[in-house]
């Protein structure tokens, strides 16, 4: 029988004499501690009384005693809420805050709806701005792919897929673009290589921005001369060439020059984009909606690697993704006029995604954004209604497009045969 069990049996008097006498002889002992320990606390032995008090009563020890532990418990249960309120507190500021203040910021890898990428998931929103924003303004720039990690706070770290501007064929050369590694800090982009956005392709078409109409044509040989020695090289180095137009030349004259270009040189022309051109002193039309002048690019035989399939902005992306590969639309299309329609709704749906996301796209660029130079929302919503309502074609006043420096001099040759008017040719190498 253990003590407790003793001192229950004591209490209900359920103990034999001996047993009850030996419970006593130690309740008696504690009692004397209890005074004795009371005494050190409350009393000194053998003072006057009237300056010492007497010792308390064992049953006034006692409880001395449980206020005791009961204000310890207290403090226990206090500091216990205390440390999960800390705690809680830290794991909100750690994990909770820092994604509801992204709410407030750009946020480069929201999954766009109505997008679909090579591997079946939905682009985020920074690969959807850059195609857009780089097929209009960066034609050797293009990039619709990048990697996205949150950091909070409004902050991301961003990685732009290294993407050649044709990548079947350029698996071929051996040729890869570089990855752009960057940081996205409250609304603006920091690439840690800024030359991403400092490439010549609007410097060298913005030295030509003169009336296309009074430019001179040039012939192979004044072309070639231009170009001393960039000529020389192999099929592994790579030379970005801008051509610039004497005259304007409507989507079935340009389409008709590219299957000429293209005939048994499958592959040399890589990356092709177009140079549409909107008023100035060429303007087909005038009003108040009239854009103030400018240019933009598209890419009519290469729609990346986003789907699109959204009513907002009807072939936003020109690309279709199946079986794991990249299809154009035009692919599909049997006449001329059906190509022209498709690229028209094409560069007008770009247009109106720059109207509608001009102020983000904008403040996410800085000073690499081109529309700083001049255009503005409006601007790109003048000029999709140019081309919607048909007052304006698709006119085209230059083209680019990437090949192996080999291969350039063929090329020349071929533009001139085809009878392109040819006003200036601009070849950087890669």
């Amino acid at each position: 029988m253990t003590y407790e069990e003793k001192l229950l049996a004591y209490k209900e008097g359920a103990l034999d004499e001996q047993t009850r006498a030996e419970v006593e002889a130690e309740l008696e002992k504690a009692e004397a501690i209890d005074a004795y320990l009371a005494g050190d606390l409350f009393g000194v032995p053998g003072q006057d009384d009237a300056l010492f008090p007497a010792a308390p009563s064992r049953a006034e020890a006692l409880g001395a005693r449980e206020l005791k532990r009961s204000i310890d418990r207290a403090f226990v249960k206090a500091g216990l809420v205390l440390g999960v309120a800390v705690l809680a507190s830290v794991l909100l500021i750690v994990f909770a805050v820092p994604k509801l203040v992204d709410r407030f910021y750009y946020d480069p890898g929201e999954k766009v709806k109505n997008t679909r990428t090579l591997d079946g998931e939905e682009a985020n929103r920074l690969s959807l701005d850059l195609a857009v924003y780089t097929e209009l303004m960066q034609p050797f720039r293009y990039r619709d792919g990048a990697t996205v990690f949150d950091e909070g706070w409004g902050n991301y770290r961003i990685m732009i897929d290294s993407q050649p501007t044709d990548a079947l064929s350029h698996l071929s050369c051996g040729f890869v673009n570089p990855l752009f590694a960057g940081e996205v800090r409250k609304n603006r982009l920091y690439l840690h290589d800024p030359s991403f956005f400092s490439g010549r392709d609007r410097e060298v078409f913005a030295r030509y921005l003169t009336n296309v109409d009074v430019r001179g044509g040039k012939t192979a040989e004044e072309i070639k001369e231009g170009l001393p020695k960039v000529t020389e090289g192999s099929l592994q180095d790579r030379a970005a060439v801008y051509v610039l137009l004497n005259r304007f030349l409507s989507y079935a004259e340009f389409r008709a020059l590219y299957d000429d270009l293209t005939v048994e040189t499958v592959g040399l022309l890589d990356g092709v984009s177009c140079r549409l051109t909107f008023s100035g002193p060429y303007a087909l039309w005038e009003g108040e909606d009239a854009p103030n002048g400018g240019t933009v690019d598209f890419r009519p035989f290469n729609g990346g690697t986003i789907e699109y399939d959204g009513s907002d902005y009807p072939d936003l992306r020109t690309s279709v993704l199946r079986d794991g590969r990249v299809y154009h639309k035009t692919e599909e299309l049997s006449t001329i006029e059906e190509e022209e329609t498709l690229q028209t709704r094409h560069v007008v749906s770009m247009l109106r995604y720059m109207e509608d996301r001009n102020d983000e796209i904008e403040a996410l660029l800085g000073d690499a954004f081109y529309p700083a130079a001049g255009m503005v929302s409006q601007d790109w919503g003048a000029m999709a209604n140019a081309l919607e309502s048909g007052r304006e074609p698709l006119r085209i006043s230059a083209f680019s497009f990437e090949t192996n420096l080999a291969s350039l001099s063929l090329l020349i040759d071929r533009l001139n045969g085809a009878g392109c008017p040819v006003a200036e040719v601009d070849v950087t190498r890669r």
